[in-house]
Order: structure tokens, then C-alpha cells, then sequence
């Protein structure tokens, strides 16, 4: 069957007069009356109609997208990547994150010539990217001056006054950007303590996020920004709803403040409400909200400190999604766990995991990008490969069905 064009498929269920049922399938268009003869014996045909979406004819024969690099965010569901080919091409659903007029779902890599130059994109509400030349642009929606410019932006706009820029990220409302220099700033809203000032308040201006001089690490999740700093400790602030800051108590938290237990750390990363670090030892510990076994501890108790990943070493790199978790190890493997509604976890169900699994179908993995129930894993041999959700084409294979094992992002 072509898949070029809209398809209408027919389940025909004849049942033959004193001999029980069977099933076959016809086509919608050849016609099928309510009463039909089979092998000369007169048979009632029930008939139940379902439709296949529109799928581009060459989408599974295009060649495989090969990226450099790729990126998300804990509650979005599209994904970027600077492709080997070069320029940034984005594929998925979010609104405001792809320039107006865009139609939308984007099933598979599209470029936007409007981030030719980025080095490295963050997606949330809005996104911004850190440009070649370390200043930092940002585009889509601007209710609280997450866009550090003025007014409406569909396209990348520059962030004004913000130059040396080592990373930016953007959150719900808000921007950080790590500095060249080890500083942090932030800009958007503040109400609930995220630009770390100590005044519940939003500004549309980079500010320093005071005592911070030497960040190698920056993440935000929801609204709660977390720093690595050099001597491999973590500092966070903002809202801490489920434990997430990591402070041993949840509300506000105004300014910086030390993640209790946490020494000698090398990477860290944010969920939406949870957060997790690589330890020095290659384990992982995770805090946070827990409610899908998102900490990885066999439990689904939030805890506002760390506890330790169950059964997990060697690992590289983490990252997280709204409710689920993936981390890299160093022989190339991936394990996931937390929420697995749309198959997100990789491991060919649907079944929600407590404590880390292996997803099948990845190998020699240098990379790792989480969406919102969508995960995507970019190898050594540049191909992405991504499974879980697809409502608006997060997986990249040019349709919109979810799935359960990895699957090859496709296009040019």
C-alpha cells in the first residue's frame, strides 16, 4: 500500500452462517455490501473503517539524518540538531519554537536558516541559541522578558548586552546563560526567585545571579536553574516543588544554595521537577519529584536529596525528560526509567520502570537528548535514533506513530 497519500484500510468481519467467524481485509474503495456470497454460501459482512494519517511517499526510504549534535527540553516535544552537512534543522510540534507560518507537525530534520552560525539550542516555551561568536539569540514567546529584547520575536533575536557566552538554556519564562568567565545570568521571570537575586522579581535585562564566579555546568528544570561548579559541587535556586533544588525543603529558594552530599561531581542534569548528577565514580544520584520513578531508586517517594540510582556505573551522561530519565554509560549503552506511557523508556513496552533498563536498538552512543516523553540518542556514526512519543513528529521518521524501540530520525 502507498503511503504517499491519505489510505483508508477495511476490516471486513464475515461471519458465515453456522460456521463461527473469520477476518479478512478489503479495500474501502473496491466496495463491500452488507450481505455478500463466499465460496456460493450467503455471509454477513460487518465493516469497521480506520484511517492512516498522510505520510510523505519516500519518508522511510530517505537516508538516515546525520547530526553532530543534538537538543531538547524536559517539557518540550521537538528536538534540534546541528547536522553534519552543517546548519541547524528542528523537527516536532511547539508552537512558537518554529518561525510563523511554520505548519506543524514538522515529522522530519527541517532546516531554519535562521540558526545558521548556533553552536548549541535550548527549547522550552521559547528557545535560544549561543552563536558562534559567543553572543546569545533568542526567539518565541516573550511574556516576561525571557527574550532579553523587546517586543515579539519569531525569528532569533539577539539578546542585548550579553556577550562571552559559554551555554544558554531556556526554561518556563526564563533564560540563563553561563558565562566564559564561570558567572551566570539570567533574565525573564523572577517571582518565584529564579533569577537568584533574593527579590521576587522578573527582569528583561541579563543580571549576574550573585555568588556564582566559577560554573562549568548549567541546567534549568521547570523553575529551578542548577550550576556545577569547578570543585565539582552543585548549587541551585528558584522553586523547589518537589525537592528538586536539592535544599532539604520545598518553596522558594531566593539565592544559591548547596545540593547537600554532593562532591566531586561531573555532570549534571534537570527534569522538569527532578534532577540528577554523575558522580565522580561514574553512579548517578537523582532528587526531586519521584511520582513515576523518575529518581531511579526503586521507590516513587520524592526526596529533596540525593539518593542513588539502583544498579547503575559507569555512566557518562545523563538526561532527563518531564517524568523519565536516561543515562549513557561509557561502553555506548543507554538505561532508562521513570514513566513509560509512550514507550519513552526504550525497552519495547509500555510498562513504567523503577529502576534502570536497557534500550534496545542503540549502540556506540556519544550523546543523549529528552523531551517530554520522547527520547533521542545520537551515535558515532552521527545517526540519531529516537523512540517514544510522536504525536507531532518528535521521532523524526516522518510520521506521527509513537514507538517503542529506536527508531531512525530520516531526512536530508
Amino acid at each position: 500500500m502507498s503511503l504517499g497519500a491519505s489510505s483508508r484500510v477495511v476490516v471486513a468481519v464475515v461471519v458465515l452462517q453456522g460456521c463461527g467467524a473469520s477476518v479478512t481485509a478489503v479495500n474501502a474503495d473496491a466496495g463491500v455490501d452488507a450481505r455478500t456470497v463466499v465460496d456460493g454460501a450467503a455471509v454477513d459482512v460487518a465493516v469497521v473503517e480506520a484511517s492512516i494519517p498522510d505520510v510523505p511517499a519516500d519518508a522511510r526510504l530517505a537516508p538516515a539524518f546525520l547530526a553532530n549534535a543534538i537538543w531538547a527540553g524536559p517539557r518540550t516535544q521537538a528536538f534540534c540538531a546541528l547536522a553534519t552537512s552543517g546548519g541547524v534543522r528542528c523537527w516536532g510540534g511547539n508552537g512558537a519554537l518554529f518561525p510563523a507560518g511554520t505548519v506543524e507537525p514538522v515529522t522530519a530534520p527541517r532546516a531554519f536558516p535562521s540558526l545558521d552560525g548556533a553552536t548549541q539550542v535550548s527549547l522550552e516555551s521559547h528557545g535560544c541559541a549561543r552563536m558562534g561568536d559567543g553572543t546569545a539569540q533568542c526567539w518565541g514567546t516573550n511574556f516576561l522578558g525571557e527574550l532579553g529584547n523587546p517586543g515579539s520575536h519569531d525569528l532569533p533575536a539577539p539578546v542585548l548586552g550579553l556577550r562571552g557566552v559559554a551555554s544558554v538554556h531556556a526554561a518556563s519564562n526564563l533564560t540563563c546563560a553561563r558565562m566564559d568567565d564561570g558567572t551566570v545570568d539570567c533574565f525573564g521571570d523572577g517571582r518565584l526567585g529564579q533569577l537568584g537575586t533574593g527579590v521576587l522579581r522578573g527582569n528583561g535585562q541579563p543580571t549576574a545571579v550573585p555568588g556564582i564566579a566559577t560554573a562549568v555546568e548549567l541546567c534549568i528544570g521547570g523553575a529551578t536553574p542548577c550550576v556545577r561548579l569547578t570543585n565539582g559541587t552543585f548549587v541551585c535556586w528558584g522553586y523547589d516543588a518537589s525537592g528538586e533544588a536539592g535544599a532539604g525543603v520545598t518553596g522558594m529558594v531566593l539565592r544559591p544554595t548547596a545540593v547537600s552530599g554532593i562532591v566531586g561531581a561531573t555532570h549534571l542534569a534537570c527534569g522538569d521537577a527532578h534532577t540528577c548528577a554523575v558522580l565522580a565514580d561514574a553512579t548517578v544520584q537523582c532528587w526531586g519529584n519521584n511520582a513515576n520513578g523518575q529518581l531511579g531508586d526503586g521507590t516513587q517517594t520524592s526526596r529533596s536529596a540525593p539518593a542513588s540510582v539502583l544498579g547503575l556505573d559507569h555512566v557518562v551522561e545523563i538526561a532527563l525528560g518531564m517524568r523519565h530519565s536516561c543515562a549513557r554509560r561509557d561502553d555506548g549503552t543507554v538505561r532508562c526509567w521513570g514513566d513509560n506511557a509512550a514507550g519513552q523508556l526504550g525497552d519495547g513496552t509500555r510498562q513504567p520502570r523503577l529502576a534502570p533498563v536497557t534500550v534496545g536498538g542503540v549502540g556506540g552512543v556519544e550523546q543523549l537528548a529528552l523531551a517530554l516523553d520522547t527520547s533521542c540518542a545520537r551515535g558515532a556514526d552521527h545517526v540519531v535514533r529516537c523512540w517514544g512519543s510522536n504525536s507531532v513528529g518528535q521521532l523524526g521518521d516522518g510520521d506521527t506513530v509513537d514507538a517503542v524501540e529506536a527508531t531512525v530520525v530520516r531526512g536530508p
